[in-house]
């Protein structure tokens, strides 16, 4: 067991002096929710679904500019569970509105990051993932101007144990909205785990912080999901957690 004395131990752990503990903050936003759905918080919009076997993923642009002498968006930095749920990333060199297929496979992309970019400083257009083994799932994107992803889901990797302290959520455009909790257990299904209720004209905010701890086994995916009570509403949500090695 790491002791650290006279300091701040979330500190010490996000700078990585503490063995075995890694820092975790996610967070995501789905720009365009309308009542009778229920959709994950992602920009992508409604429900992401795991592929069924680690699988190696493309990644393109909208943009042209989006290259490797571009003026937009030149390499990004892919983050993600391979095919043995271990923590790994890439980088990949754009090449505008043609495919690049990553390296590795993948359970889940938990991050892409804009690494290097041309004169415009960002990425020109919105930077996309899809499986290479085809059909309905699709990985997170990066809109335009926002070098991240912004993908509200994360999936625990092999050989940690994950601890919740606080999760929150907000809304712009609505009424109302209902954000969930949602925890499934590796070959379990989802279950909700806690549920923040938002109400207010035009923006609302809410945090829910943890006395004791969630615990979450390794492999789990967790996720948080809206409903809304009118269309176009956007919202958005983030959680923190501390891996342990097990």
């Amino acid at each position: 067991m790491t002791y650290i004395s006279n300091k701040d131990f979330w500190l010490e752990v996000v700078k990585g002096n503490v063995a075995g503990h890694v820092a975790i903050n996610k967070f995501g936003i789905n720009p365009d929710i309308d009542t009778g759905t229920t959709e994950d918080l992602w920009t992508v919009g409604g429900t992401w679904v795991a592929p069924t076997s680690a699988t190696t993923v493309n990644i393109v642009s909208s943009s042209v500019n989006d290259t490797a002498v571009g003026t937009g968006a030149r390499t990004i930095s892919v983050n993600g569970l391979n095919g043995s749920y271990a923590d790994t990333t890439e980088t990949i060199t754009l090449n505008g509105t043609t495919n690049v297929t990553t390296v590795n496979s993948y359970f889940i992309i938990h991050t892409m990051t804009v690494g290097t970019a041309g004169s415009g400083a960002t990425n020109a257009g919105t930077i996309s993932t899809t499986w290479t083994g085809g059909g309905t799932p699709v990985g997170p994107s990066i809109i335009i101007g926002s070098a991240q992803t912004q993908f509200c889901i994360y999936q625990i990797p092999a050989g940690y144990t994950a601890y919740m302290y606080r999760y929150q959520g907000g809304m712009q455009n609505g009424t109302s909205a209902d954000l969930k909790l949602y925890i499934k257990p590796f070959g379990g299904v989802f279950n909700i785990k806690g549920e923040l209720a938002l109400s207010a004209s035009g923006t609302s905010y809410s945090t829910r912080d943890y006395a004791l701890p969630l615990v979450i086994t390794e492999k789990s995916i967790v996720k948080i999901v809206g409903t809304v009570t009118a269309n176009n509403t956007e919202v958005h949500a983030s959680f923190d957690i501390i891996l342990v090695a097990n």
